[in-house]
């Protein structure tokens, strides 16, 4: 992260920037977890994933203060969490989007969507942040800004098939 902050930022603003970066971590975890259980028709699955929501705070906990702080002097963002939740959610997601796509069941187009790109997003992205500890992410963290980018249209069409939905319902 320090690469991304300019050169003029103090070792406390820096801190602080990486302290965001990685409560933003587990709050993204958290609600993408929630969310994908909200996703789901399977019962099983809605449990297993608000379970992982609920635990992501003392994996979030350890991974940061414990294994940073374990092996290396400077605390960053920690490559095994991120990369961790994001594999884990890459799953669940895929799962949900074959139990989505099962020709038995309707499916609402927004909420296909939205899912696609929560496994588009997270599948890409932790091949990218394996490498957050290592010199590698310098020149490969524009990927992520693509594929933001990316996943962003991927949630436009969500949010434009949900309005599109709730219009066609209201007739």
């Amino acid at each position: 992260m320090e690469y991304v902050l300019s050169e003029n930022k103090t070792e406390k603003g820096l801190t602080i920037a990486v302290f965001v970066h990685n409560f933003y971590s587990l709050l993204d975890a958290v609600f993408l977890f929630l969310f994908l259980s909200y996703l789901t028709t399977k019962e099983q699955f809605r449990a297993a994933l608000q379970a992982l929501a609920l635990i992501m705070p003392p994996i979030w906990y350890f991974c940061y203060f414990v294994l940073k702080n374990a092996w290396f002097e400077q605390s960053t963002m920690s490559a095994i969490f991120d990369t961790g939740y994001e594999i884990i959610l890459a799953v669940w997601s895929a799962a949900i989007l074959l139990e989505m796509t099962n020709i038995s069941k309707a499916i609402s187009l927004s909420k296909l969507w939205l899912c696609i790109g929560i496994f588009f997003y997270n599948f890409c992205v932790f091949f990218i942040h394996a490498f957050i500890d290592d010199s590698i992410i310098k020149d490969v963290w524009f990927l992520t800004s693509v594929l933001n980018i990316i996943t962003m249209v991927f949630y436009a069409i969500g949010f434009l098939k949900a309005s599109q939905e709730k219009t066609v319902s209201n007739l």
